[in-house]
């Protein structure tokens, strides 16, 4: 029924509606002097939910990507130019507003026909954890604090990212796989659910100015891509890979040949080069470690 209604009719609306969150973030910020890091997780919870109904309202990827684009440009300017406080007024450098509409067309292009269900669950998995990891982390009086790379975290806010990522990850591929099929069982979306999960809360731990925006969905895309399209043997390589190589990457930080931020951008990097490639790609990222 909806994919009878014109693609660049449903652009516009889709247009219209994410200026609307835009608009209502800086409403809420000048006159009721919402906390910009409110506003912010809204319009973020916001968007994230409306364009995970995309592959229902359009029949075609290209209004959807275009719609992206547009907004990397819009949000890239109001960074430039001071604008859009609502969702760009914060107390530290962040680009995150301009990653995020970036990941979901790199997604659009990657899995719209490939594999929707991907797309969407990646999608939400950063639409939720990052706010409600954000706000687990500030709400606690005394939090475990900690510094991977540049950016402050909290362990609150990390347990709180991937208890998020977790469930997103386990309830939306089971959902989104029988409505887009094939249907999966529960214990294997637990199980790929963990191990997305895991990527997902470490990405947020090392992320720099927003960089999280990108990591975060693209890393776990790729997870879940290669655990449900990859063979029974495939998968049980990655996720091996996944248990081991941390064991090396704390192993190589405990003997500090590695820094903290070193030997986490290193599993996190080995992950996805191995989810993308498998082993074979692997060989020359480890003789340039080695």
């Amino acid at each position: 029924m909806f994919q009878n209604v014109s693609s660049w009719l449903m652009f516009g609306l889709f247009f219209l509606i994410i200026t609307l969150f835009l608009g209502l973030a800086d409403f809420l910020l000048r006159l009721f002097r919402v906390h910009p890091h409110t506003t912010r997780r809204i319009v973020h919870i916001l968007v994230g939910i409306l364009v995970c109904f995309s592959p229902i309202f359009f029949q075609h990827s290209l209004p959807v990507a275009t719609l992206a684009g547009v907004f990397i440009l819009v949000n890239s300017f109001g960074i430039r130019y001071g604008l859009l406080k609502g969702i760009h007024e914060t107390d530290r450098v962040s680009y995150g507003t301009v990653y995020f509409p970036i990941s979901f067309l790199i997604l659009v292009l990657w899995f719209w026909d490939k594999d929707p269900a991907i797309l969407l669950t990646a999608m939400l998995i950063m639409t939720f954890g990052d706010p409600v990891a954000s706000w687990v982390g500030e709400s606690r009086k005394h939090p475990v604090s900690f510094k991977i790379w540049s950016d402050k975290k909290s362990l609150q806010g990390s347990m709180a990212m991937f208890v998020t990522s977790f469930l997103v990850a386990v309830t939306g591929m089971y959902f989104f796989r029988r409505f887009f099929g094939p249907e999966i069982p529960w214990n294997t979306a637990v199980l790929f659910g963990f191990f997305t999960a895991v990527y997902a809360a470490a990405s947020e731990t090392i992320s720099h100015e927003g960089t999280d925006n990108l990591m975060v969905p693209l890393g776990s895309a790729v997870i879940l891509d290669f655990l449900y399209t990859g063979s029974p043997a495939m998968q049980h390589q990655l996720m091996l890979w996944m248990i081991l190589t941390a064991g090396i990457a704390w192993l190589a930080w405990k003997a500090k040949t590695l820094s903290l931020s070193g030997a986490v951008g290193a599993w996190l990097l080995g992950t996805v080069v191995f989810g993308i490639g498998g082993l074979e790609w692997m060989f020359p990222m480890i003789f340039f470690f080695v």
